[in-house]
Parts: C-alpha cells; sequence; structure tokens
C-alpha cells in the first residue's frame, strides 16, 4: 500500500485520474480532488445534492452532474488558492447521472440528463449549444467518436448525433 486516506463520504463516482490529482464526487454532496501521491485534499466544491456523475477532467476543468439539477464546471488549476472555484453551472429540469464526455475538436461537453435531453455545452463559458430531446430520461454517458455522439435513453433507443449541429 502506498497511502490510504478518508474521504468525506461514501465515493460514488469513477475516480479520474490526472499526473497528480484524482477527481470524484460524494454522497455528501461534494466534488472532489485530492493528491494522488499522498492522498491529502486539494479542494472540494459543495454542490446541493448527490454527486453520481463522473467527472471530465479536461483543460484545467472538472466537470460533474449533481441531483441538485445542474451542472457544475470546477477549476482545477487557477492560482494559489484559486482551485476548486466554480467556473460555470448548467441548470437542468431534473437530476444529472450521466458523466460527461468531450468532443475535443469543438470543445463541447457532451453530457446526458434525467429531464430527457442530451445537452451540449461550451467547454469554456458553460453556454448551452444545443439540447436534443429524447422520449425517457438519460442515465447512460455519452460516447464520441469522430464528430458523432452516441448514447441511450431510457426510452429503449440508441442514438447517434452529429455533435457539432446536433441532429
Amino acid at each position: 500500500k502506498q497511502w490510504q486516506t478518508t474521504t468525506s463520504d461514501v465515493v460514488t463516482t469513477t475516480i479520474k485520474a490526472t499526473n497528480d490529482a484524482l477527481y470524484f464526487g460524494t454522497e455528501d454532496f461534494q466534488m472532489n480532488a485530492i493528491n494522488s501521491s499522498n492522498g491529502s485534499k486539494i479542494w472540494s466544491y459543495l454542490t446541493n445534492s448527490f454527486v453520481f456523475s463522473s467527472p471530465l477532467v479536461y483543460g484545467g476543468m472538472s466537470i460533474s452532474g449533481s441531483d441538485d439539477n445542474n451542472i457544475y464546471c470546477v477549476d482545477m488549476i487557477s492560482g494559489a488558492g484559486q482551485q476548486g472555484l466554480m467556473r460555470w453551472k448548467v441548470p437542468t429540469k431534473e437530476r444529472v447521472r450521466s458523466s460527461p464526455a468531450i468532443h475535443i475538436p469543438s470543445n463541447t461537453v457532451l453530457v446526458g440528463c434525467h429531464d430527457y435531453n442530451l445537452y451540449a455545452i461550451d467547454h469554456v463559458s458553460g453556454a448551452v449549444r444545443w439540447k436534443y430531446p429524447t422520449g425517457s430520461l438519460i442515465m447512460s454517458s455519452p460516447t464520441i467518436a469522430g464528430n458523432y455522439a452516441y448514447f441511450a435513453s431510457y426510452d429503449k433507443y440508441l442514438y447517434c448525433i452529429n455533435v457539432t449541429t446536433g441532429a
């Protein structure tokens, strides 16, 4: 064993790793970052409900959905003492348990929601580029290949959506 650390509550997401940090969500409503070499806390961000959405770690930001009907983007690398601050938040009409994915060429974050929509969000500004409605809630996490996102809905359909147009 290299190290062991106590978390604030039950870890409810897949842990995402970078060279120096581990990112995850917990049942006590937090998005977290800890040092991967020794387990010490780097930062935590408190949402208003459970975080079951595994984080997308990309471009200096950690992005997760929450059961409080929001998608959060938290800064990972700003100047000293600034890590863990919210960069942007996108409100939804229901909880978000799907884990975000990134389409790098267009800098678009894609994430499903229990409000039946797949959201396409600008990675930097948090502006919603488009939403694609399905017939039921979306718990699956999108997979991206080329310019297409693939995901499933509880309406028993698999979807293939053009990331740049939403068609």
